[in-house]
């Protein structure tokens, strides 16, 4: 071994060790003198950390003699993620607020990049080891969830917090956040506790996967629950292909019994069906259609580029008093009188990226879904793969995973796991 290939591998390590830090790091991380206690220092972290494992894994490619260009561009992450790219930065030409998709890019780029990076950088092994030491900061921010949940311990004493469900931060920062987080690693403990031989191991992950459920329905995230739940019906279909009807039953009646025996998420759930009784489908959201029928009137005033990536913050007022001159009426319990987003992510596309937009989005999920399709082999892997893609897409269907870090970066680890695959069959 050269001595260059050497100092290549030391430095590798060391890019790992970067990523190790960002998947054990970010979750617990929060400022009391932050303008955001608990995603800004998050964000500035997961963005910090993600680029030096970039810095340090380019040295893997100085080993190689010559790069295939033309065959690196052809995989399905590049596919993917390349007229994404090239829509969201469009904005600079067509939007009017270029400072806002000038600010929004930054991060966009970063995510990108380190997702098609660590596709072409990190072994099979290591993604695995990195997504299951998800479970370790997953499961003390569980913990502390619980115990915030019972009022035996609670760190954080938040003025005007508004009901104990808001003020079921954990180290998230809120009760959605950490719902959201929580569901990949639920999936991923479950997985770990079929695939141990040890029967003291098997029952841990199967207590860890207890624990990240149980802080889900602390926190009613009913998106979240409905994520982990469908997740979980996905992958033990594909682990118990043969049990089919027994595994569906199983997590049905595990999902009812639930719903049922605790009594905070199935009160919530009743004032849910009140509310569709009455027609009151905006409170049944909680506002959320108020995200949503702005983003759809960004869309139709800007039907083919959208408002620009990071805009529609900017657009929210004049859409919110269009809508108003219309006679369309807001969510008055509105907390939050302000949206940054739409809270649904593809909705949120529709209305910052337009047709174009929408598009790139669809022909990336084709590139995903066609990656997904040629690992079913691995049945193991494939199974997990298949559970948290699914579980990511109904997160994105009412909330935005995407846009927090917390949740984010895990997700973009996992996604470049899945294009990872097809890669190392195809070496560039």
């Amino acid at each position: 071994m050269s001595v260059r290939s050497t100092a290549g591998s030391r430095l590798a390590k060391v890019g790992l060790l970067m990523l190790w830090l960002l998947i054990l790091l970010v979750p617990v991380a929060f400022s009391r003198t932050a303008q955001e206690n608990f995603r800004l220092p998050k964000l500035l972290i997961s963005e910090c950390l993600a680029l030096a494992s970039l810095i340090f894994l380019a040295w893997r490619w100085r080993a190689l003699e010559r790069i295939e260009w033309r065959t690196a561009l052809r995989q399905p992450v590049i596919l993917a993620i390349l007229p994404v790219l090239a829509v969201a930065t469009s904005g600079l030409l067509t939007s009017s607020h270029p400072l806002h998709v000038r600010e929004a890019l930054v991060s966009l780029w970063i995510g990108a990049v380190c997702m098609i990076c660590w596709s072409f950088a990190l072994t099979g092994d290591e993604h695995r080891d990195l997504l299951r030491g998800m479970v370790i900061p997953a499961t003390v921010l569980s913990l502390l969830a619980v115990l915030q949940f019972h009022q035996l311990f609670n760190p954080f004493r938040f003025e005007h917090e508004v009901n104990e469900r808001i003020g079921l931060t954990s180290l998230a920062g809120s009760a959605f956040d950490l719902a959201a987080y929580l569901v990949v690693p639920c999936l991923i403990a479950q997985l770990a506790a079929w695939q141990e031989r040890s029967l003291a191991w098997r029952v841990v992950w199967v207590l860890i996967a207890a624990l990240c459920f149980y802080a889900m329905l602390a926190t009613r995230t009913l998106t979240a629950l409905a994520a982990v739940f469908v997740g979980s019906l996905v992958l033990w279909l594909w682990l118990l292909p043969r049990q089919r009807v027994a595994a569906a039953a199983l997590i049905l009646i595990v999902g009812v019994a639930s719903s049922v025996a605790f009594s905070p998420l199935r009160e919530r759930l009743e004032r849910k069906i009140v509310g569709l009784r009455k027609g009151e489908v905006n409170r049944v959201l909680t506002g959320r259609l108020d995200g949503w029928r702005t983003a759809w009137w960004m869309f139709s005033e800007n039907p083919v580029s959208g408002v620009g990536h990071g805009a529609y913050r900017a657009e929210f007022g004049l859409a919110k008093q269009a809508l108003h001159r219309d006679g369309v009426r807001f969510y008055r319990s509105q907390h939050q009188v302000h949206f940054t987003n739409a809270h649904s992510e593809f909705l949120h596309v529709l209305a910052e990226w337009g047709a174009l937009g929408v598009a790139a989005l669809l022909w990336g999920i084709a590139m995903l879904i066609r990656t997904l399709r040629r690992s079913a082999m691995e049945r193991p892997e494939a199974a997990l793969k298949w559970a948290a893609v699914v579980a990511l897409a109904i997160l994105a269907l009412t909330n935005f995973p995407f846009h927090i870090a917390l949740s984010g970066y895990p997700a973009l680890l996992l996604l470049s796991w899945v294009f990872a695959a097809e890669i190392r069959e195809r070496p560039a």
